[in-house]
């Protein structure tokens, strides 16, 4: 199961906002893994009333990324940048820029 954030944790006033928006998500799902984000969409499923954002490295500038009282999937652990051979990438859901250049420049 992924890591559940909800108000009151210590890390919840560091994940519960986007780049651009605050927001106030009831709960936040951090998925590490495939069969987490499966299974937090499932949990979500079950919950259709309520809204769900969906945030990857936390800086889309749409807003999208939380919502108040709803349901975030937070998939910035799943942040790893593969180096198959001298051309090819593989580039998981939540990297950010900085943290991965290197295995992405000049190769």
């Amino acid at each position: 199961m992924a890591e559940v954030i909800e108000p009151g944790d210590p890390a919840y006033a560091r994940l519960r906002s986007g780049y651009l928006r605050g927001g106030s998500p009831g709960i936040i799902l951090r998925a590490a893994t495939n069969e987490q984000v499966i299974q937090s969409l499932a949990f979500a499923r079950r919950h259709p009333g309520v809204a769900l954002s969906r945030r990857s490295a936390g800086h889309g500038v749409s807003g999208r990324s939380t919502n108040d009282g709803g349901i975030v999937i937070d998939v910035s652990l799943m942040n790893a940048i593969e180096v198959l051979d001298r051309k090819a990438r593989r580039v998981r859901a939540g990297p950010r820029w900085r943290p991965h250049w290197s295995p992405t420049a000049g190769r």
